[in-house]
């Protein structure tokens, strides 16, 4: 043991030095870290230019040339970088550690008309009717997904495609100019936008279609565009983009295409074993995460600097030291923190410690021999004393002269004139005061602890009543992340005004929706179910589990929910423009925008939530209440389909479940009222009820009809139909703007939905399917001239038959 002695202080002492000297070299070079290589410029003009990308072709100054920025002053006299690594030469905006943005390429596809529809195909309109789209790597580079597809027009929709198959489309309408927002956003209404396709080294078809070639809307927008981009940079502005003979040219200025950037296309194993790896000292591989391959370097926790240049990253003031907690790192030899200074374990949840300064004390906590103290009676900035101030380790102490007494601190007591007599009956007062000051606070923390404990029981009793732990399970046996967000009782009671009755959206079978802000600022629908059956408990967990991953855009989103209530409260986006039921019968506030195009839209973007639900969620799920006041329509005038407090999962073996008959008179299927077996045929009887209505504007159920027979909507447009009277029971504004074969096809499709027997009618996305068919039908031409009926006449505008 004493052989030893020596050779392990020797060892301390050389672990001393190298803290003594590491920290000589933070305070050296944290604040002079280099960007490029020793001899290469680090600018062009306002832009800084890191390695590995090197300013000048052929400099050396880069890691190879497709990382070569060309500065130059030709232009405008001023440096100005340019690209060369992807698709010809591009002005450079900005770079940062994974990406790198450029200028817009000049050619952006245009489709202009005149006011008959004819394509303008002569300059100054760059006519494009499909435009290539590459999803590779070029060089180092790929385009990131902070690009998206734009389509700016009132008559245009995008159209992505892999040569076989359409992968995805958005369009964009809108009927006059004073519709159009100009918040800036891409919503539907004059501007749509579509994600990049995320299969990689594909390429993709980008097509611009338009359903009417602008007749509609020349007036205001003779023009469609399309182009891709970084969306954070593009601000929609309304009509006058529509108008705008000079959009091509504001995009090009002033919309950038993101790339990210990848050392080469091995990946870090690979790369780590082969010559040219890029990493240096004190710095780690990342793979990228593009799909296309390739790696980045990043700087080891508890260290700065560029991980490409050959003298590596060096130690930082402010960044975690090694891979060991305060606890573990005191414990060991080579412990960082010298005198009057203190641990800090790291908040990156990867280990690690940093040294500070206790309070009172200035300096390097690194470097020996630590901090010193701060003697604040030097400067009256940094003492609060009155008149004398005495300087202690780490503080400082203020005095009263004599005959006087306190504290002698301006934010204190101060320093008060002596009086024995008027003392000894002050320190009396003082100790009774603060006697019973003292037992009141008690008593009352006493209570509080009670009161909280008791609240605290109460709603843990709920969380398990109401099936929390389940939950919890559920979760946990996930693939780790978390499927709901669990809110307290507490946030959603803030949230509401403790339910206030001014914060009531409405009121169904199943319980009562409530509008909530959150602290956040988001606006939610939060549901407080009536009541909660006990023997239910589980099936209800389920529902919660799979409807939190339900992620479409025409279904209502949900949050999350709170079980810690008597009753379970589910938490929803919030949709602001009410329900379809309120714009089709013309309530209070109802505005009169129900044209065909939006009624047909709002039928087929509902029909496919639908299908969705049926087919493509991960446990197919039954909405069993389809009606339309369970389809809600945003301020965008997007459907959402929401209230799932009635819907069943089907297991995946299943065709049907059997349940007690619950739904809306007027909607319920026939077939599922008779033999409470529900099938997915049960909710398109209800759609096709939904249709029913959305085409005439009818009631499901009208009591004070004189013929009993014509008291059921279902059973009366079927009727009207095999009657050849369907253009009598439309809404007159329906016949004038639909074509006669997109009226028919809609009637019988309608009909398919209504029939008794759930084997005769159509699956949901076949519905849903019909829809586009007839949405993007060829409108026809007939012999006999279209006229425009009296409001008071009830005739046919079209002289057909339908077919029974």
């Amino acid at each position: 043991m004493e052989v030893f002695a020596p050779v392990a202080a020797c060892w301390c002492c050389l672990l001393m030095v190298i803290v003594f000297l590491s920290a000589s070299a933070i305070a050296q070079t944290t604040t002079n870290a280099p960007i490029a290589r020793p001899g290469c410029p680090t600018h062009c003009g306002n832009l800084t230019v890191p390695y590995p990308f090197g300013i000048g072709i052929g400099s050396q100054c880069a890691l190879d040339s497709g990382f070569q920025i060309i500065c130059d002053t030709s232009i405008s006299g001023q440096p100005r970088a340019f690209f060369s690594g992807w698709n010809g030469l591009r002005f450079v905006y900005n770079i940062s550690e994974t990406q790198i943005s450029v200028k817009h390429s000049p050619s952006i596809p245009t489709k202009c008309y005149d006011s008959n529809g004819a394509l303008l195909r002569k300059p100054p309109f760059l006519y494009s009717t499909h435009w290539i789209l590459p999803i590779q790597r070029y060089y180092h580079y790929s385009l990131s997904p902070e690009n998206k597809l734009t389509t700016v027009g009132c008559d245009d929709t995008l159209v992505i495609s892999d040569g076989t198959n359409i992968t995805s489309s958005c369009t964009s309408t809108c009927s006059n100019a004073s519709q159009v927002p100009d918040n800036g956003t891409c919503s539907g209404i004059g501007c749509c936008q579509l994600p990049l396709p995320k299969s990689p080294n594909k390429v993709y078809n980008i097509s611009m279609l338009s359903a009417w070639n602008h007749t509609r809307v020349w007036s205001f927008n003779p023009c469609g565009y399309m182009f891709t981009g970084d969306t954070s940079r593009f601000r929609f502005l309304g009509a006058s983009d529509l108008s705008n003979p000079n959009f091509t040219r504001r995009v090009f200025e002033n919309v950038p295409v993101v790339l990210d950037w990848t050392v080469g296309d091995l990946s870090c194993k690979e790369a780590q074993s082969s010559s040219g790896y890029a990493c240096q000292a004190n710095s780690h591989c990342v793979d990228s995460d593009t799909g296309f391959g390739g790696y980045r370097c990043e700087c080891d926790y508890g260290y700065e600097g560029n991980p490409y240049l050959t003298q590596g990253c060096v130690m930082a003031l402010d960044k975690p030291i090694g891979n060991l907690s305060c606890n573990e790192a005191q414990k060991r030899s080579g412990y960082a923190c010298q005198a009057n200074s203190y641990c800090v374990d790291s908040g990156t949840g990867k280990g690690g410690y940093m040294c500070r300064c206790d309070d009172g004390y200035e300096g390097n906590p690194y470097l020996s021999p630590g901090c010193t103290d701060i003697d604040e009676c030097k400067s009256p900035e940094n003492n609060t004393c009155i008149l004398q101030c005495n300087n202690i380790p780490g503080g400082f102490k203020c005095s009263c002269l004599q005959g006087y007494y306190g504290d002698g601190r301006k934010d204190g007591q101060g320093c008060l004139l002596m009086n024995k007599k008027s003392i000894s009956w002050f320190k009396f007062f003082l100790g009774i005061g603060l006697g019973i000051f003292a037992l009141v606070a008690v008593a009352t923390s006493l209570c509080y602890i009670i009161k909280k404990t008791n609240r605290a029981n109460m709603r843990l009793k709920f969380f398990e009543q109401n099936g929390g732990f389940l939950l919890k399970q559920k979760i946990a046996s996930s693939d780790g992340s978390e499927v709901t967000k669990i809110y307290s009782a507490k946030q959603l009671t803030e949230a509401t005004n403790n339910y206030a009755q001014d914060m009531i959206l409405g009121r169904g079978g199943n319980g009562i929706v409530f509008k909530g802000i959150l602290p956040n600022m988001l606006e939610v629908a939060i549901k407080r179910s009536k009541t909660v059956d006990d023997t239910q408990i589980e099936q209800f967990i389920n529902e919660v589990v799979i409807l939190s991953r339900i992620n479409h855009r025409h279904v209502v989103k949900f949050l999350g929910c709170c079980l810690e209530a008597e009753v379970p409260l589910l938490v929803y986006e919030y949709i602001s423009n009410g329900t379809l039921h309120h714009h089709i019968h013309r309530h209070t506030g109802a505005s009169d925008w129900l044209s065909w195009e939006n009624r047909l839209r709002i039928a087929i973007e509902a029909a496919g939530a639908l299908a969705y639900l049926h087919s493509a969620a991960s446990m197919p799920i039954i909405h069993r209440d389809v009606k339309s006041t369970n389809i809600l329509i945003d301020e965008n005038y997007t459907t959402k389909i929401s209230d799932f407090g009635a819907s069943r999962l089907v297991p995946l073996d299943h065709t049907h479940v059997a349940t007690l008959v619950q739904g809306t008179l007027g909607y319920l299927d026939p077939e599922y009222f008779q033999t409470s077996r529900l099938t997915e045929k049960s909710d398109v009887y209800s759609f096709g009820v939904v249709l029913a209505e959305l085409l005439t504007e009818r009631k499901p159920v009208s009591p004070n009809m004189n013929e009993e027979e014509d008291r059921n909507l279902s059973a009366f447009f079927v009727r009207s139909v095999n009657e050849n009277r369907l253009f009598q029971i439309l809404v007159p504004r329906l016949v004038k703007e639909g074509t006669l074969e997109q009226l028919q096809r809609i009637a019988e499709l309608v009909k398919r939905c209504l029939q008794l027997k759930g084997e005769d009618r159509p699956k949901m996305k076949e519905v849903a399917s019909e829809l586009e068919h007839i949405r993007y039908s060829a409108e026809h031409s007939w012999a006999e001239p279209r006229f425009i009926l009296e409001e008071d006449k009830a005739s046919d505008l079209y002289p057909v038959t339908i077919s029974p």
